[in-house]
């Protein structure tokens, strides 16, 4: 793929997950939910596979997961069946973690600081906080009572309706370690999760933030060296 190329990628990229998130942001304050969400979800999911399209093996991976993500979501929002949204939750998780596998190997190759460094690393950012939204999500569905909100146990979660908007916030405040307190795991793998996530997200801004110093300590050191002989 051509840095051109990436470059439009990873703003596709962008594009997307901020329309999610302002969709998910919208349907919290409106209690619109349901299609709007499912809708939201594929967009993404889209521009997942647009994102790593540059490279033919990625490609086959990514619409391998995503086609099957697409498929169960909305099955869901027809038929109800909850394998179907465990499976959903599962798939779209997978592919999300996949993407930022992908993403984050296409940072790595980068050998300056540039705008496709630091889309990238947005779009990683983001796209762990949608991935864990997902996990949560899936945790709550195979096992209802992993997470009370205010006090009591989130209701209408297995409806696939709620699930989006609450555990986006979840995901959200947990990653940047924020924790209002409102809404909290109580069972086991939710708490582990929600640790690990907040280590993730710290260590992903550390880390990220050290490779585009040493990137750009690395672009300046000819140009200095130069100027030292100079002289």
């Amino acid at each position: 793929m051509d840095r051109k190329t990436e470059l439009g990628h990873f703003a596709a990229l962008l594009v997307t997950l901020a329309g999610m998130l302002l969709i998910l942001s919208w349907a919290a304050e409106t209690g619109h939910r349901g299609p709007f969400l499912r809708i939201a979800s594929s967009v993404v999911l889209v521009g997942g596979v647009y994102a790593v399209s540059g490279r033919r093996t990625h490609i086959i991976l990514g619409l391998a997961f995503a086609i099957a993500a697409l498929v169960s979501g909305w099955a869901w929002e027809l038929l109800q069946w909850r394998w179907l949204l465990v499976s959903d939750l599962a798939l779209t998780a997978l592919f999300l973690f996949l993407i930022i596998v992908f993403v984050l190997d296409a940072v790595r190759r980068r050998e300056q600081v540039d705008a496709d460094t630091v889309l990238g690393g947005i779009c990683v950012y983001l796209l762990f906080v949608v991935a864990f939204m997902y996990v949560h999500g899936l945790i709550e569905t195979l096992s209802p009572g992993s997470y009370r909100l205010a006090g009591s146990r989130l209701e209408d979660v297995a409806a696939g309706s709620s699930l989006f908007v609450q555990f986006f916030y979840l995901s959200m405040v947990t990653i940047t370690t924020l924790g209002y307190g409102d809404l909290v795991p109580t069972g086991g793998v939710a708490r582990l999760l929600c640790g690990l996530e907040a280590i993730f997200g710290q260590l992903f801004v550390a880390i990220f933030i050290a490779r585009l110093v040493s990137l750009y300590t690395v672009s300046r050191a000819p140009a200095t060296t130069s100027i030292t002989r100079d002289m």
